[in-house]
């Protein structure tokens, strides 16, 4: 088995280990900037954000098994709502990713922000979300 990368870059506080928490962050980050908060928030995500359209920020990390497992479901769900919501893979154990995984609170993964069309973070959510929650959570950024 591959040995797992540092992950001192994941932590946003304390600088341990990325934690596989399951609850919500209450923290809400301050959006309305992000386009020009460093090179690490790159134009795709940028655009995303100026697009009118809500979008969903997931972090990962290559070593996530329950990154991967969600990632056919994401890939659908992709395509279910292409054109109404804006759909953002970021790789949180990237160093270069650093001060986005800051920003967004990361602490575990896979994390899902919520943000709306006016650059509010509605909801996030972390770990192994069911279909069912993941759906409802997009229907608020229509």
């Amino acid at each position: 088995a591959a040995s797992r990368p540092p992950l001192g870059c994941l932590s946003t506080t304390s600088r341990q280990p990325l934690s596989r928490r399951r609850t919500g962050s209450t923290s809400r980050p301050n959006l309305g900037g992000i386009s020009a908060c460093s090179a690490s928030w790159r134009s795709a995500p940028a655009q995303a954000l100026a697009s009118g359209r809500g979008t969903l920020v997931e972090f990962y990390a290559p070593w996530c098994a329950e990154c991967r497992e969600m990632a056919p479901m994401m890939y659908r769900l992709e395509k279910e709502y292409a054109g109404r919501v804006n759909f953002v893979l970021v790789d949180g154990a990237d160093p270069k990713n650093e001060q986005l995984v800051s920003l967004f609170s990361v602490d575990g993964v896979p994390h899902f922000g919520f943000i709306s069309a006016e650059r509010k973070l509605l909801q996030t959510l972390i770990g192994n979300v069911p279909r069912q929650a993941m759906e409802a959570s997009l229907r608020r950024l229509l």
